[in-house]
């Protein structure tokens, strides 16, 4: 994927003279480029139209939080214990089953006697778990995953179908129910999970994500697992409620530093990631943190932290204004530059959504000019394929 977006970078900064002449896939498509030194526009087309920029929204949410959270900043889990053991969350989007088993070692070596209960504290966030304009179809996908207090795994399910015909589960867990019958039909239940199909014949392994719907559940169970293995006994429940506010925490998971997150939320193109960061600029609630993007980046036009949502619209000379603005500010272009995926020459932020592409960043030119840029295809009515063919041709023409 990224091959093809690097080579419709390379056609934007070449000479276009000739591109008239060629068929056009059948898109609304937008693009500007600009020297990111002087800020002259070097090529635009349709560069103050609106388009749904899919995940190249990321970019602002990523800037936002680095300038407003820091490039140190980290998230960290808490436990505290009463008799009753709590797992406060401060939103982690990197939180995962290896930190319960930390923090359950910690336990081990602090509490001698039973547990009563497990009681799971998302106050930190309010529980709005989606973003503004998800469609309903998607929320059970792993992509569209549910953004709580408390995320463990990304709140989604794992599972990887082998060559073989076998199927592992990621993590390994009794929240779910995997069955394999003799005709290699496969249904894996429970708490709200009811995926079923036919194993086929795989030349190499694929995997499928599958939102988890109650990530408090979902947290607590894992988390009484992870007792288990270490050898904690639990007598109670898993319940929901707040931390007393006389108790101290007894144990701590820390997130790794923001600089170091984002790396994996812009390349791996994470929305829960980018959505706990929106949350957590925001005291806990989407809308607040969207106030503060907005203002942060100058657009009304945002609707959620990670570009999954519809209504976001975003026009290309607005992106490569933002990206301009970022690179020449000491505080966060390092880190927002790292963030960033890289392909040869480039370094930017892909978007990919049924008849949407978009691709926005940095793009070194042959004399070692570097320039800000935004591409941006929507109603995009012909396959991918030959959008990637145009680019090629014309590539072959003007290289």
């Amino acid at each position: 994927m990224m091959n093809c977006y690097l080579r419709l970078v390379l056609l934007v900064v070449c000479s276009l003279s000739a591109c008239k002449t060629l068929q056009i896939p059948d898109a609304q498509i937008g693009i500007q480029v600009r020297s990111l030194q002087s800020g002259k526009v070097l090529y635009e087309k349709n560069q103050d139209q609106k388009f749904i920029p899919a995940s190249t929204l990321k970019l602002f949410t990523l800037a936002t939080a680095l300038q407003k959270l820091g490039p140190s900043y980290q998230f960290e889990t808490q436990v505290f214990y009463n008799g009753n053991l709590y797992l406060k969350g401060s939103g982690d989007p990197s939180f995962s089953v290896s930190d319960l088993d930390n923090l359950a070692t910690q336990i081990k070596q602090l509490v001698k006697k039973p547990i009563q209960n497990i009681i799971i504290d998302d106050s930190v966030f309010d529980r709005n778990y989606y973003g503004n304009g998800w469609l309903e179809e998607d929320l059970s996908k792993g992509y569209s995953a549910p953004i709580a207090g408390i995320n463990v795994n990304y709140n989604r399910l794992l599972v990887t179908f082998l060559p073989n015909k076998q199927v592992l589960l990621e993590p390994l867990t009794q929240f779910v129910k995997l069955k394999i019958n003799q005709s290699g039909k496969f249904k894996i239940t429970g708490h709200g999970l009811d995926i079923s199909g036919k194993l086929e014949n795989l030349r190499k392994s694929q995997y499928k994500t599958y939102a988890i719907q109650d990530p408090n559940k979902w947290a607590g169970f894992l988390f009484k697992e992870a007792l288990k293995r270490i050898g904690i006994q639990i007598k109670g429940h898993i319940q929901t409620g707040l931390v007393p506010k006389d108790l101290k925490p007894i144990a701590s998971d820390f997130s790794p530093y923001l600089s170091e997150m984002l790396i994996n939320y812009t390349k791996f193109s994470n929305n829960l990631g980018n959505e706990a960061l929106l949350k957590t600029l925001g005291s806990g609630t989407f809308e607040k943190g969207l106030e503060i993007v907005r203002d942060s980046v100058g657009l009304e036009s945002i609707e959620d932290g990670s570009g999954l949502s519809l209504k976001n619209l975003i026009t290309p000379a607005q992106m490569t204004d933002f990206l301009i603005k970022t690179a020449s500010n000491f505080q966060i272009a390092p880190e927002f530059m790292s963030a960033l995926p890289i392909g040869s020459n480039l370094r930017a932020k892909t978007g990919t959504m049924t008849g949407i592409r978009g691709l926005a960043g940095y793009f070194k030119r042959s004399n070692d000019e570097i320039v800000a840029f935004a591409v941006f295809a929507n109603e995009l009515k012909d396959p991918p394929e030959k959008l990637r063919a145009w680019v090629e041709l014309i590539l072959s023409q003007h290289l």
